[in-house]
């Protein structure tokens, strides 16, 4: 937190770390919809290499498209319970 204005704001720091919270719990909610393996194959769809903790896509554009991707998977599944 920092001081503002119109009172505290959050740090970048927290922000990305809030926004990564939030692209963790999408997945979780898509492996409950489509299951792990076929999660597991829509992230790493496109890629060269298969996704590890030091091996991983770094590109703006590629995480969000695939943060849009799973809103669209989350989305249709709402719209067809």
């Amino acid at each position: 937190m920092y001081p503002g204005e119109n009172g505290p704001i959050d740090s970048i720091r927290l922000e990305v770390f809030y926004e990564a919270l939030q692209d963790q719990r999408a997945f979780q909610l898509v492996e409950t919809i489509i299951g792990k393996d076929q999660t597991i194959e829509l992230l790493e769809k496109d890629i060269e290499k298969p996704i590890t903790f030091n091996e991983y896509p770094r590109d703006l554009t590629w995480l969000l498209s695939m943060r849009e991707k799973l809103n669209q998977c989350i989305q249709l599944n709402l719209h067809t319970k």
